[in-house]
C-alpha cells in the first residue's frame, strides 16, 4: 500500500503525551532540565523560570522522601519488624503524590522548551530519539536509547538479586518477599535513574 512520505514523523502533542506516560522518557527529560546551561537559559524567561523553580522544589522534596523511604525500608528488613511496614507505605503514597505534581511541571517546562527550539514544520520531521540526541549533544546528556536500556537492565538485576537474597540468604516469608521485591524495584529504579547514569561521557 502506498504511504505518502509527507506524513509527519511526530508532533509536539505526541511527544508531550509520551513524556506524560513513559516514566523513562520523562526522567530523561528531568535530567536534561537539571543541566546548568539549560537552567540558566530557562531562568531568562519569566514564565519558564517560575515553572522551573516549582519543579526544582518538588524534586528536592521528592529526594528527601525517597531517602526516608530507603532508610525505613532497610530498618524494617534488618530488624524484621514488619508491623512497621506501614511507614514505607506512607512515604510511598507521599512520593506518588509528588510525582504527579512533578510530572505536571515537567510537561509545562518541556512544552516551552520544545516550542522554543523547534518550529512546527521542522518538528514534524523529527523522531523522539532524534530530538533526544539533539538535546543530549547540546547539553551533554547521554542518549535516550542508551538510557532506556541501562535503567531496564539495572532494575531487572536488582530485583533478581533481591529475590535471591530474600529467599536463600536472608529467608523471609512469602508476603515479606513480595513486599521486599516491590520496594526494591521502586528503590533501585530510583537509584538507577540517578543523574550520573545520564551524564554523557566526554
Amino acid at each position: 500500500m502506498y504511504q505518502s512520505t509527507d506524513l509527519p514523523v511526530t508532533s509536539i502533542n505526541a511527544l508531550i503525551s509520551t513524556i506524560k506516560t513513559d516514566k523513562q522518557v520523562r526522567w530523561w527529560f528531568v535530567c536534561l532540565l537539571l543541566q546548568r546551561a539549560l537552567k540558566e537559559e530557562l531562568s531568562q524567561n519569566k514564565e519558564a523560570g517560575a515553572l522551573y523553580k516549582k519543579f526544582r522544589s518538588i524534586l528536592c522534596l521528592e529526594k528527601v522522601i525517597f531517602f526516608l523511604l530507603l532508610i525505613v525500608f532497610l530498618l524494617v528488613i534488618v530488624t524484621r519488624q514488619f508491623q512497621y511496614s506501614f511507614l514505607p507505605v506512607i512515604f510511598f503514597v507521599i512520593s506518588v503524590f509528588l510525582q504527579v505534581r512533578k510530572r505536571q511541571y515537567i510537561v509545562k517546562v518541556c512544552t516551552f522548551l520544545l516550542k522554543r527550539d523547534f518550529d512546527r514544520s521542522l518538528f514534524a520531521r523529527k523522531t523522539l530519539y532524534q530530538i533526544g540526541e539533539f538535546y543530549g549533544r547540546k547539553y551533554n546528556v547521554v542518549s535516550l536509547v542508551n538510557t532506556v536500556t541501562s535503567v531496564d537492565n539495572m532494575t531487572r538485576k536488582a530485583v533478581f538479586y533481591t529475590i535471591i537474597f530474600a529467599t536463600f540468604i536472608y529467608p523471609l516469608s512469602f508476603w515479606q518477599i513480595g513486599f521486599s521485591v516491590l520496594a526494591a524495584y521502586y528503590i533501585f529504579y530510583g537509584i538507577a535513574s540517578a543523574i550520573f547514569v545520564y551524564k554523557r561521557a566526554k
